[in-house]
């Protein structure tokens, strides 16, 4: 009966709300893990922050090699300590001044020594020969012929050194002036490369500060969830999946409970609609005013006092109606506008009691208690329209149920 439909569909409902349940509530567990594997950092991800890492063994091999180069290098106290171009070349010029005054101090003295062992030779020439007084001033004559081509000589040799030695000067000045300007290029080089080195290890020493200390990865990896944690979560992450049913279990389910609920769906298209305005329409056809119940109001279309129930699907219709009224009424069936069943008003096998009434209670109005009531079979086409037409009492009330089979 109607009540056992009910009590499967109140089942069936009830089924698919805790299925529902369920599977939303193993959803959200879902999630949330998956939302707290995320979190996590993995294994292969920490490998790789830790190998971007600065090694403290390399670094510090780094610093002692930059400070052995640095030794390695002249200080610049000890550059600064060194002569300038102007105290080398103060120094050339009195050097130079001084060589030249004793070169020619020493010109004078050779000149003199020379021209003294040039007479002295002649003199005891003249006096072991013992010649005239003619001999000896030829001899002086030549003598000092003599000394004065050897006094020639003698400067031309002290102008060629005194310029050799000018030469010398000149060239030790170049070198030394060479020497001075190599050693300012070193210097400035060696000032750009402490400055570069300076540079460098306050890169290297920021660098240094940025990266994580023992203590923060340490802190770092106390946070963050291990292999075997992992693994158990995972574990148990696959049986919680492998307890829940499969997609297509539950498509499989769906289609199921799918066909149980469409199996009955035809009988479920039913409605009752009530007559209360004691007033007909035209030609006594009936205006329907309420509508108790409609199960499919897409297929039963019912509109407030109208005068027929729009039946859009085809097929097999059980039909129920009732009048109620003092005296037997008549009424008649149509579809589409066409008389299809006529009730009489004398049945042979029911009897009705005249004047069974029922009176006011102080809630409801007087309403009669017996009429006519039928209940038979129509085979509709599509859309059809399904009318009742009353002949009776003018107090009289109503229903007409469809129920598609």
């Amino acid at each position: 009966g109607m009540n056992e439909w009910k009590s499967v569909q109140d089942v069936i409902r009830g089924t698919f709300k805790t299925l529902h349940d369920v599977i939303k509530a193993q959803g959200v567990a879902i999630k949330s893990l998956e939302r707290q594997l995320e979190g996590k950092v993995a294994h292969v991800e920490l490998q790789g922050m830790l190998d971007r890492k600065a090694n403290m063994s390399d670094v510090n091999k780094s610093v002692a090699e930059i400070l052995h180069m640095l030794d390695a290098k002249a200080s610049i106290r000890d550059m600064e300590q060194k002569a300038n171009k102007a105290e080398v070349a103060l120094g050339i010029y009195g050097n130079q001044d001084a060589l030249s005054k004793a070169i020619a101090k020493k010109a004078d003295c050779n000149k003199l020594e020379e021209m003294e062992r040039a007479m002295n030779k002649s003199q005891a020439q003249m006096s072991d020969r013992g010649e005239g007084e003619r001999e000896g001033s030829v001899l002086l004559l030549t003598s000092q012929q003599m000394n004065s081509a050897l006094s020639r000589d003698v400067l031309k040799q002290i102008q060629q050194h005194t310029s050799d030695v000018n030469n010398q000067i000149v060239s030790v000045k170049n070198e030394l002036g060479r020497s001075h300007k190599k050693m300012r290029e070193e210097l400035d080089e060696l000032r750009l490369e402490r400055s570069d080195r300076s540079l460098s290890f306050g890169k290297v020493y920021a660098e240094m500060a940025e990266k994580a200390n023992v203590a923060d990865m340490s802190i770092l990896l106390d946070g963050k969830v291990d292999v075997d944690a992992f693994n158990r979560a995972m574990i148990e992450v696959n049986s919680l999946i492998q307890e829940k049913a499969s997609l297509q279990d539950v498509s499989s389910s769906w289609q199921d409970k799918y066909l149980m609920l469409s199996q009955p769906g035809g009988e479920v298209c039913s409605g009752r609609w009530i007559w209360k305005s004691l007033k007909t329409k035209a030609s006594g056809v009936v205006p329907w005013n309420l509508q108790s119940s409609n199960s499919d109001p897409v297929h039963l279309v019912w509109e407030k006092d109208k005068t027929y129930i729009l039946c859009v699907l085809p097929g097999l219709y059980c039909i129920e109606l009732g009048f109620f009224s003092r005296k037997r009424p008549s009424a008649r069936v149509h579809v589409n506008g066409e008389p299809a069943i006529t009730i009489g008003s004398s049945p042979a096998h029911v009897t009705y009691h005249a004047g069974s009434r029922l009176l006011s209670s102080g809630r409801y109005t007087n309403s009669n208690l017996t009429g006519l009531t039928h209940v038979d079979f129509l085979v509709l086409p599509s859309k059809s329209r399904v009318s009742l037409s009353y002949q009776g009492d003018e107090d009289a009330e109503g229903f007409l149920t469809l129920k598609k089979l």
